[in-house]
């Protein structure tokens, strides 16, 4: 999926964008976050296939957090997840990973 993280603006926010997934019934994406590398992955967002189309430089922002690792995975019509993309670390301005 091609997942990049890059730090933000002033409000202490990672921006997080993606490649959209080819298949086309892809219906949306889960976002996904851990604070170690390789750690234990915990939800934080959902983006619909159209919001990537939209919003492509930016599909989604952490604003919680400082220093992450993050992945994300795809959702096909059938409510079935797709495999999770390569972990990225991001971190917010003033911090590095």
């Amino acid at each position: 999926m091609g997942l990049t993280a890059e730090t933000g603006g002033g409000s202490g926010e990672v921006l997080l964008r993606w490649t959209q997934n080819p298949e086309p019934d892809v219906v949306s994406y889960i976002v996904l976050r851990a604070t170690t590398p390789g750690g234990s992955l915990t939800q934080i967002g959902t983006v619909s296939r159209l919001e990537v189309t939209q919003f492509q430089y930016v599909p989604f922002v952490d604003s919680q957090a400082t220093v992450a690792y993050y992945r994300v995975r795809a959702v096909d019509s059938a409510g079935q997840e797709g495999p999770k993309s390569t972990e990225v670390c991001g971190a917010a301005p003033g911090f590095s990973c």
